[in-house]
């Protein structure tokens, strides 16, 4: 978790920085949909292989299997299945969308105090996991 301060002059200031997050934030998640979709394909193709060749020898083939480590928390997946990669990426994706979402959130509530972008009001705000968490105004 990284957590620290930043101040903005301006409430303007802060809603670039929001804005620039929301685009990256959105960026990544058109990436990770894309992977997400060529691991689905990839997950179907495999599927059918297996299938076809389960008809053709009359048992389904055994896929090797994955080996996964957990040191300290920290999982270490060693050949990991089309299915783990799927899972991964469906959770990054959701994490994603639900970051996206509080910082939209963050922005318009920021936006609806109705404050002039450029009035000099020092924010200071503590940001946790890039987003933020608290802002403290100090009128100048």
């Amino acid at each position: 978790m990284v957590t620290e301060i930043k101040v903005f002059r301006t409430p303007g200031e802060l809603i670039n920085v929001l804005d620039n997050e929301i685009e990256r934030i959105k960026t990544l998640l058109e990436q990770y949909m894309g992977m997400l979709d060529e691991q689905k394909a990839k997950i179907e193709k495999l599927q059918r292989l297996s299938e076809s060749l389960g008809k053709l020898f009359g048992k389904t083939p055994t896929l090797v299997a994955s080996q996964e480590v957990d040191v300290m928390g920290l999982k270490f997946v060693v050949n990991p299945s089309p299915h783990q990669e799927v899972e991964t990426l469906e959770e990054i994706v959701k994490n994603l969308n639900d970051k996206l979402i509080v910082l939209q959130k963050i922005k318009k509530a920021v936006e609806s105090l109705g404050m002039t972008m450029d009035a000099e009001l020092n924010l200071t705000v503590s940001i946790v996991n890039d987003i933020p968490t608290r802002i403290m105004l100090k009128l100048t």
